[in-house]
């Protein structure tokens, strides 16, 4: 006998015992974009939902049609360590994701349906303002609206 690996054993015999209120689950990667819906007949922006599993398999969904941007900033609290971000910096602008406390997420939007008749010339050209980044419309009549929101992440801040 003696053939038993200690540390397996010990490793196997932890999950053994029942944890109060511990779910076990499967670690998925979603990735959320924008991109020209095909199915649509007109090719319209649109929201996607990309979920990719473990084994590598991939499901995009496209979720909402007419979002024609999608911004991302994090909130990074690279001065004294107080849980409140010092800026806001796309993912190539962070250079340690540990400091990152907060994400301020944009969306612009347009109605699918031109607004007006065909003789109208009342063009919406608003500059919408997507998570920092100010965006001009195109001159074609449909009346576009920006939403942001800053979330604070969870056991990041204090």
């Amino acid at each position: 006998t003696g053939s038993t690996n200690a540390a397996t054993s010990d490793c196997t015999n932890v999950f053994d015992k029942p944890v109060p209120s511990s779910v076990i689950g499967n670690i998925e990667t979603v990735v959320f974009y924008v991109s020209n819906d095909p199915s649509s007949g007109t090719f319209r922006p649109t929201l996607y939902k990309n979920v990719i599993s473990p084994t590598g398999a991939n499901t995009p969904q496209p979720l909402v049609e007419g979002v024609e941007n999608f911004q991302v900033l994090y909130g990074v609290d690279n001065g004294t360590p107080d849980g409140i971000a010092d800026q806001y910096v796309p993912a190539s602008g962070v250079v340690n994701f540990a400091q990152v406390v907060s994400v301020q997420i944009g969306i612009l939007v347009y109605g699918v349906n031109a607004t007006g008749t065909a003789t109208d010339d009342a063009i919406d050209t608003d500059v919408q303002i997507v998570a920092g980044t100010n965006i001009v419309p195109p001159p074609d009549r449909r009346k576009r609206r920006a939403f942001n929101t800053t979330i604070q992440l969870r056991n990041r801040g204090f």
